[in-house]
């Protein structure tokens, strides 16, 4: 049976945690927006809404 990536997470030296967080926050940093918003499953509308801003300034941001 596979482990959980808690798990495993919990057996890394701190060290070892935070060199994968800062990894993980530089990769995320590099998706293009428009990925990671329709891997949340997100319209331009709804990130707008979220965003207190119009769906054109999405969208504008994604290009």
């Amino acid at each position: 049976m596979a482990k959980s990536y808690q798990k495993l997470r919990d057996k890394m030296s701190t060290q070892a945690q935070t060199t994968a967080h800062k990894k993980m926050l530089q990769m995320l940093a590099e998706i293009p927006l428009q990925d990671l918003r329709q891997a949340k499953h997100l319209s331009q509308e709804r990130l707008a809404e979220i965003l207190a801003t119009k769906q054109a300034n999405v969208s504008r941001m994604e290009r």
